[in-house]
């Protein structure tokens, strides 16, 4: 076998992992359709800016590493993955940005302020630990961080304070990142051309789409009541 891993021949050119670069590219079709619908004028306002960033951002870092990372992995080896990897980062820090302004209006200042400071902070570090260590493991803590943490807790806090429905849709898109983090940690996979990181990829996708929604259906809280 030429490589380690399944592959397609297409007019004398290798595509390593076909499946998970398909997979990549379904994520980054909803991301950048969540992206076009986000661009409507109702959605002029800060915490609507840092999730328009995050579907953006995450629509180029999954088909720079589809196509970088794992279609032509045998060009760029591990060095190709670093740019999806990175892109990624950034669109979780942003996704974090807009969960935090969307829940400060109901919180003290030195909160929001002091979480605002971390989000930065955080998305440096991993990022600098990535680049000398060149690992995934850095990119999923960050996500898990991200998403788990910063993301559940503030949308959560949204919910129960106003019974905002959109936090309702971020839960869900929360809970099938989580499902789709676990799938990949324990490698479940149903064939050697469809494995782990193909599962974990539609996983996300619905995850995207949730989070799409919860963003479209959320209250922007001007004061507390």
């Amino acid at each position: 076998m030429k490589y380690e891993v399944p592959y397609i021949t297409l007019y004398g050119v290798d595509i390593l992992e076909p499946f998970t670069v398909l997979t990549d590219l379904l994520i980054a079709a909803v991301c950048f359709y969540a992206y076009a619908k986000l661009r409507n004028e109702k959605y002029k306002n800060s915490v609507y800016t840092f999730f328009r960033i995050f579907f953006f951002m995450m629509g180029l870092a999954t088909i720079v590493g589809g196509i970088l990372g794992h279609g032509f992995y045998y060009v760029w080896q591990m060095e190709g993955k670093i740019p999806g990897w990175y892109l990624s980062m950034i669109s979780v820090a942003a996704f974090e940005r807009g969960a935090i302004l969307h829940a400060k209006p109901l919180l003290k200042n030195r909160i929001g302020n002091f979480f605002a400071v971390l989000n930065i902070v955080e998305l440096l570090t991993f990022m600098t630990l990535t680049f000398i260590i060149v690992k995934f493991i850095f990119v999923e803590i960050h996500a898990m961080y991200g998403l788990l943490v910063v993301v559940f807790s503030f949308e959560l806090f949204v919910l129960l304070k106003t019974k905002d429905e959109g936090s309702k849709w971020m839960m869900y898109g929360v809970f099938w990142a989580a499902v789709s983090a676990i799938l990949h940690f324990f490698r479940v996979s149903l064939h050697e051309w469809f494995n782990y990181n193909d599962i974990a990829h539609l996983g996300m996708a619905f995850a995207v789409w949730c989070f799409y929604k919860g963003v479209t259906k959320m209250k922007i809280h001007r004061h507390v009541n």
